[in-house]
């Protein structure tokens, strides 16, 4: 997501409203837990690899790929979301493998190239709406991967029934932009095809899975939809 003053005013109002899940949950992603346990089972070692959380939020992911052994780089725009994870990665005594920057994931990340063997990305991708901030990300994702790297996308589908019941402007084929009226933050929903083409020139799909399950928003309950894709660097 670009980190303009407008933008970066409306996720700081939401990670104090508690709004949407990634603003109150604790635990980690049932998708990075899968991802993890995908990754250990295909042979990666943790300890011998930088894993980058995009768009890391409170940090709940970064903390358990740290726990896992992983190297992590975890990136957010909030700063007050950066200093919170360094203050409990050094808690957990884990500030030797967990380094929060506060920086915009359109922008170039401070890694080497081909420097990470996997990437996580929940719910951050779908956020970005410019066309050339997405091209952008994606060019620094391929850039920082290695062959062989792993990439965890999630984000909602079309037939989330809280983010696909609100009023939409069509983006392109496979595409539905939308602005959530509980705290203004824009979205854009995508059908499985179109992500598989936006990635296709550097990632080949190796799972994907539309997940669909009762989950809160906005302390409402929806039948939530979303989109998780394993990724593999050529």
């Amino acid at each position: 997501m670009k980190s303009d003053k407008a933008a970066l005013g409306l996720w700081t109002a939401e990670y104090e409203s508690r709004g949407l899940p990634s603003s109150f949950l604790t635990e980690p992603s049932g998708a990075v837990r899968d991802f993890v346990a995908m990754a250990l089972g295909l042979g990666i070692k943790p300890l011998d690899c930088l894993a980058i959380d995009v768009g890391c939020g409170t940090g709940r992911n970064s903390l358990y790929l740290a726990q896992h052994g992983f190297t992590v780089y975890a990136i957010d725009q909030v700063p007050r979301l950066v200093n919170e994870l360094q203050i409990k990665a050094q808690a957990l005594g884990l500030t030797p493998r967990l380094q929060a920057i506060c920086g915009d994931v359109c922008e170039p990340w401070p890694l080497g190239d081909a420097s990470a063997g996997v990437a996580v990305d929940t719910f951050c991708y779908k956020h970005i709406m410019d066309a050339k901030d997405r091209a952008a990300y994606r060019r620094e994702l391929a850039r920082v991967v290695k062959s062989g790297g792993l990439f965890l996308l999630t984000l909602a589908s079309i037939e989330d029934g809280y983010y696909g019941s609100l009023p939409y402007r069509s983006v392109s084929s496979g595409m539905r932009a939308i602005r959530d009226p509980a705290n203004g933050i824009e979205s854009v929903l995508y059908e499985r095809t179109t992500v598989e083409e936006q990635f296709a020139c550097n990632f080949s799909v190796v799972r994907h899975v539309e997940k669909k399950k009762p989950g809160e928003m906005h302390g409402g309950e929806y039948a939530r939809a979303g989109h998780f894709f394993v990724m593999q660097r050529r």
